[in-house]
């Protein structure tokens, strides 16, 4: 085949499959420009688990056919549900034993046995605590069953595995790259069933932390407090959305009056997220928050928000530098949900945001 945009300049596709539905989206790179060449997305017809995936593959092979994807290399996201994240602390560790003292650490706080896992160890900073200096790490663990569940669906898909990823570091690249060098960034993922915070700067991510309330849970109160069938929240949502003046409308108002205290509770938990930050590192705090996910336009999230953390609540344009032209229907309107496709395919920011696991040997 010949290539129209130059040598290895096109990146593998990006594959999110989530719980409601699944994008790809490939990436021509060069030094000069940045285009999105192919994207494509579709719903599934029930929320998506490893243990039953049929048709999957199918779907995947049919969205590749739709939009002009080159080759079949990928990188994909393992799911949300499959990965546990574990921050603890650590004394007088050289770099070269950091991997082998959290695997140590962390045995025992985990559903599965280390030995039958695959862990990714991110060194978050150095933390003052009682007097003494220690060093927190992420630890990010998968079961090795789950990995080869999702190779083998690849697999079936026609793809080429290249790396499998973890979400919140693909959506985290896919936001820092539009921070201003130095500038910490603080960004909050509404995903269908729970809520990610990730905090960090540059290339390093200081705290992960997963929160179970996503929009389901934002949906059920309104299904529960209004009376209305699930097939219709949606319209109703994107009428408390589009209202100019939201407590001035009849259903936006009871829109916020079935999910406010939700949305409290979400923002609570997010504010003790920034506290734990702000105290474990004493370092530049962000000035912002970058909304993304299903309720990155959700007016009453936003003032929760930006209520409880005294912070601006910022929406981005995910796609800001990138030529989108070609594929502007394929992307549709809700543009902040692309994060993790567009991360996938995007290039590491440096080796501390690299892939679990980093080669497909590992995994098999």
């Amino acid at each position: 085949m010949i290539s129209l945009f130059g040598r290895n300049s096109i990146r593998p596709i990006g594959l999110e499959i989530g719980r409601q539905s699944i994008r790809l989206l490939q990436l021509n790179m060069t030094p000069t420009r940045a285009q999105i060449v192919a994207a494509a997305h579709c719903a599934v017809q029930r929320p998506f688990e490893l243990s039953g995936a049929h048709g999957i593959a199918e779907l995947i092979r049919g969205l590749r056919g739709r939009a002009p994807f080159v080759g079949a290399k990928v990188h994909a996201a393992l799911p949300a549900s499959v990965v546990q994240f574990r921050t603890i602390r650590l004394t007088n560790v050289l770099s070269a034993q950091l991997e082998t003292e959290a695997r140590r650490e962390v045995a025992g706080l985990l559903p599965f046995d280390l030995s039958e896992a695959l862990l990714r160890v991110m060194p978050a900073g150095l933390v003052h605590d009682g007097g003494e200096l220690f060093q927190e790490v992420i630890v990010a663990a998968v079961r090795s069953e789950d990995s080869r569940s999702l190779l083998q669906l690849l697999d079936d898909a026609g793809l080429e595995t290249a790396s499998l990823q973890i979400q919140p570091l693909a959506a985290y690249r896919a936001v820092a790259r539009l921070a201003a060098a130095n500038q910490p960034v603080m960004l909050i993922d509404v995903a269908e069933e729970r809520t990610c915070v990730t905090i960090g700067n540059g290339p390093r991510i200081s705290f992960i932390k997963m929160i179970d309330i996503g929009t389901h849970a934002i949906e059920q109160c309104i299904v529960r407090r209004l009376g209305v069938r699930q097939s219709e929240v949606g319209a109703i949502l994107q009428r408390a959305i589009s209202a100019a003046e939201a407590r001035r409308d009849a259903v936006a108002t009871a829109v916020f009056d079935a999910t406010r205290g939700l949305l409290e509770e979400l923002a609570g938990q997010i504010t003790m997220c920034l506290r734990y930050v702000a105290v474990s590192f004493r370092g530049t705090m962000p000035s912002q928050a970058t909304l993304i996910g299903t309720e990155a336009r959700n007016p009453h999230l936003c003032a929760a928000l930006s209520s409880h953390l005294s912070l601006p609540i910022t929406a981005i344009d995910l796609f800001a530098g990138l030529e989108t032209a070609a594929m502007e229907q394929s992307i549709g309107g809700e543009r902040s949900s692309w994060s993790i496709a567009l991360g996938l395919g995007l290039p590491d920011i440096s080796p501390s945001l690299n892939q679990i696991p980093e080669k497909r040997t590992l995994a098999a």
